[in-house]
């Protein structure tokens, strides 16, 4: 877990197995993102099988790392972020996460 940044942005990440020899030598870049916010789903209920997405602030956070999921219930599924503005709901919207409806009562 990383500690609360005093500003989001990157930041130099090394290691220290000993408390005070700190390697590699050149620090690795590690970026700090704001914490995503929900405020939609469209939309509100669907069938298993079908399409939801989500919209929010600060979605892109940690694309391609495998990272974004949606849970329903105790059941997880992977989830696709939907990169550049497109019309949600009648409204323009910058980014997305996109969610397939499982089967209720589906087990991980």
């Amino acid at each position: 877990r990383s500690p609360q940044p005093a500003a989001l942005g990157s930041a130099p990440l090394q290691l220290a197995r000993n408390g005070q020899d700190y390697e590699p030598v050149l620090a690795l870049p590690f970026a700090f993102y704001a914490p995503p916010s929900l405020r939609a789903v469209v939309p509100a209920g669907a069938r298993a099988g079908e399409m939801v997405t989500m919209l929010g602030e600060a979605l892109r956070g940690a694309d391609g790392y495998g990272a974004h999921s949606c849970k329903f219930g105790e059941t997880v599924v992977a989830a696709t972020l939907q990169w550049g503005a497109r019309v949600v709901a009648n409204a323009w919207e910058a980014d997305s996460v996109r969610c397939l409806v499982p089967p209720r009562g589906a087990e991980p």
